[in-house]
């Protein structure tokens, strides 16, 4: 990765469900050297439409270790609220809702948090060719994958381009797919520093007019908020003194501490790792394989676990903005090990995109450093590691 103010890290409905092995049940204890670690846990819905998942470990047979856990769940929460207000494009009053309702020519300013996500944004858009691209807030609203289509049709926005029944019922209208696909440029985001320093954030470009309604860009971080959540939250388990522990934002974005392996007997490659199951896209009620990683990220995106089938093709949510259609599925599936959470989540995003020859050229040249698994539409894999095992083994 290539800095853009933003140091090299060491490493997208979506919609996959990982499960932590045995080890997160709390009714295991385990002995250390000179204590005894057990299990805590807490989950919250109240974040990113999703359930994020909390772990650590500790000697919680003291009561400031007790403390220390309940103060700490409880920055944890005020943190995931102040990210999702921020980076939701669904929030009207954070940056990203504000910014969705300028008109080109306007500017606003933001957070130091989503000016630091856009510049990764950028980053990625520019590495993977446009594969990754938050511009793609209109198509995806367009197809019907946006959180307003998850409310009851009686109280749902109507906006005019929606299909007159559901979102499966036909294909969107052309005109609209060519329009919010020339919006979706994410070159026409434009990040600048105001005189005392603040970030603004400036849509430039022009809008579009499609049967007498104007059109602007806006964006959807999605595909790289949670990892970043997942970061942060991870960073702020280590400032209270975790060693061991996760973070699982949404089942699809892992940020890993140190494994507590002391009940892990086995001596395989995969020992002293964190073991995280990832769903199959054939069978969404099985296991397909088992990820393993520590002291670094997890991030999975997908084509097959939110999609709606017309005339027996699957059209998912992942969206490719050079063509203003869902994903070819070449890829139904993609895994990075290591580093962040952000890059992990917008890059398996752009390989869910990209053709198989590109996404193989793309591996090669960007994701050396990288643990990658893909499962390929025909049931294959692409994999640079053995840090995974196929279920069954």
């Amino acid at each position: 990765m290539k800095g853009q103010n933003l140091p090299k890290p060491r490493k997208k409905a979506i919609t996959f469900f990982f499960l932590v092995l045995l080890a997160l049940n709390p009714a295991f204890v385990f002995s250390g050297a000179n204590k005894e670690l057990t299990v805590r846990r807490r989950l919250t819905m109240a974040h990113f439409g999703t359930v994020s998942q909390i772990v650590v470990y500790d000697d919680f047979s003291r009561r400031t270790a007790v403390q220390n856990w309940d103060n700490c769940w409880e920055e944890i929460k005020a943190l995931l609220t102040d990210l999702e207000t921020k980076l939701s494009s669904e929030i009207p009053e954070g940056d990203i809702g504000r910014f969705n309702a300028l008109k080109a020519g306007e500017s606003i300013v933001i957070s130091n948090e989503t000016a630091e996500v856009f510049l990764l944004a950028k980053e990625l858009y520019e590495i993977s060719g446009g594969a990754f691209n938050p511009a793609v807030y209109l198509l995806a609203d367009l197809w019907g994958f946006t959180p307003r289509f998850m409310l009851p049709v009686q109280s749902r926005p109507i906006m005019p381009y929606d299909r007159q029944s559901s979102p499966s019922s036909s294909l969107p209208d052309e005109q609209y797919i060519r329009a919010f696909t020339e919006l979706a440029n994410f070159n026409n985001c434009i990040l600048d520093t105001t005189n005392d320093g603040r970030y603004m954030l400036t849509k430039a470009g022009n809008d579009i007019t499609v049967e007498g309604i104007s059109y602007s860009l806006k964006l959807d971080f999605g595909g790289i908020g949670k990892g970043y959540a997942a970061d942060k939250v991870g960073s702020l388990l280590k400032r209270y003194g975790y060693t061991y522990g996760l973070v699982n934002i949404g089942s699809s974005s892992f940020q890993l501490l140190g494994y507590y392996g002391e009940h892990n007997k086995t001596m395989d490659e995969h020992s002293g790792l964190w073991p995280v199951n990832i769903r199959s896209p054939f069978d969404r009620s099985n296991t397909y394989l088992t990820a393993y990683g520590k002291n670094e990220a997890i991030s999975t995106s997908g084509t097959y676990d939110n999609y709606y089938v017309i005339d027996t093709r699957r059209y998912s949510h992942i969206i490719d903005t050079k063509t203003g259609y869902p994903a070819n599925e070449d890829i139904v599936s993609a895994t990075i090990i290591g580093g962040n959470a952000a890059w992990g989540d917008a890059v398996t995003t752009a390989l869910c995109i990209m053709p198989l020859e590109e996404a193989r050229r793309f591996m090669e040249e960007q994701l050396q450093n990288y643990q990658v698994i893909l499962i390929l539409g025909d049931g294959s894999l692409l994999s640079n590691t053995s840090r995974y095992q196929l279920i069954p083994p």
